[in-house]
């Protein structure tokens, strides 16, 4: 299994970013709700450890409400943390089952942006939460 690291915005007890790479679609990240609720955009940062060849990415939506189901995700991807480059912004479905973005042909990078801007999430309000977030490499 690959060993990743996450970019922590911020999360509490039951939200850290980490959650949303454990593998595990009982956990989840989710934005800033304790003490305020800053809306969007909202961000999380993955570092692969290494430049790797990627096909695309999963998602999978917060299992058990739909609060904070992000209507649309924007993904941007970096070797060096610095210099960005935007693949583009994806509709994502309010559904629990595993949704894709295919990329048109491999691409290499070591970190990878997922923003999400959107006003307001499915359930109308400002949170973004993600269950586990992946990448895939098979052509």
């Amino acid at each position: 299994m690959r060993q990743y690291l996450v970019h922590i915005l911020w999360g509490g007890p039951h939200g850290r970013a980490v959650a949303a790479i454990d593998g595990d679609l009982s956990t989840f990240w989710h934005t800033q709700w304790n003490g305020a609720n800053p809306p969007p955009p909202h961000h999380i940062i993955i570092d692969m450890n290494e430049e790797l060849n990627v096909k695309g990415f999963y998602f999978y939506a917060r299992q058990n409400s739909a609060n904070g189901r992000s209507r649309k995700v924007e993904i941007l991807v970096s070797s060096d943390n610095q210099n960005w480059t935007n693949l583009g912004t994806f509709d994502m479905a309010n559904v629990i089952t595993r949704q894709e973005v295919v990329l048109p042909s491999l691409t290499k990078f070591r970190y990878v942006r997922f923003n999400f801007n959107e006003p307001t999430n499915y359930a109308g309000g400002v949170h973004a939460t993600m269950a586990e977030i992946g990448t895939f490499y098979d052509e």
